[in-house]
């Protein structure tokens, strides 16, 4: 058993695998040597390893790709997280799926459009008003959608530094995520920018079972819910209305 354990050790290093079979094996053949005894448990794992032979090759190509993106300077905890663990089980000997290469190439390309992405003041503000329109969303929306609760983290993160004028380090934030959120909110956002309501135009507000005129008094605002508002004058008292009508596209407005 001795030679046949060196002989599969010697596959392992030649192959460049240092997996955590790798470590057994080692450990095994030290105490097999010293004649040391070694548990059942260990002699059925050794003996099911034996039996399975060399294993396969270490894929160099992306174990390079993996560790140049770990090294990049502005790489997020989680993301490094995600490409040690791939990297751990390419050194294993064991072969990437498509989903999990996919996967190492969306990281690649949310590094490249990171240190790509400018903030102009059209983004910043837009940024802004996604932080606010996020809280029309319950908690268990986001936790739905991880995606989008991931994207908001860094938006959230990337506005509490640039308003703080602090001289830390600039938290990441790539421009998948911002597009990511900014497609989430796009009727919102669309109506801030370009209200269909523009101030002194007449509309109708339903009010229980009527509609009733009122008049636009300014810009839409958001919520501290989250919702997008307009300032309306209804019966000479103004308040603000979350939806709005306009005269011809109510039936029988009287």
């Amino acid at each position: 058993m001795i030679e046949e354990l060196s002989l599969l050790l010697e596959s392992y290093e030649d192959r460049g695998i240092k997996s955590r079979e790798y470590y057994f094996l080692r450990d095994m053949e030290y105490n097999l040597k010293k004649e040391r005894n070694i548990s059942d448990g260990q002699r059925d794992w050794l003996e099911r390893i034996l039996k399975r032979g060399a294993p396969q090759l270490v894929d160099r190509d992306s174990l390079a790709k993996i560790e140049s993106l770990i090294d990049m300077e502005r790489i997020s905890f989680s993301k490094k997280k995600v490409l040690s663990n791939l990297r751990s089980q390419v050194y294993s000997g064991k072969t990437l799926t498509e989903k999990q290469k996919l996967l190492i190439e969306q990281i690649e390309m949310q590094l490249i459009s990171l240190k790509n992405f400018k903030k102009n003041s059209d983004t910043i503000r837009d940024m802004k008003f996604i932080v606010q329109l996020s809280k029309s969303r319950p908690p268990s929306w986001w936790r739905l959608r991880p995606k989008q609760h991931q994207a908001l983290s860094e938006v959230c993160e990337w506005i509490d530094w640039n308003e703080s004028k602090c001289f830390s380090k600039e938290p990441e934030l790539d421009e998948n995520s911002y597009n990511y959120l900014k497609k989430t909110f796009k009727r919102q956002l669309a109506v801030l920018k370009e209200s269909p309501h523009p101030e002194g135009s007449m509309r109708l507000i339903k009010i229980g079972s009527e509609y009733l005129p009122a008049v636009v008094l300014g810009q839409p605002h958001v919520s501290k819910a989250g919702k997008v508002l307009h300032p309306v004058l209804v019966n000479g008292i103004s308040r603000d209305a979350s939806k709005l009508f306009k005269p011809q596209n109510v039936k029988n407005n009287h």
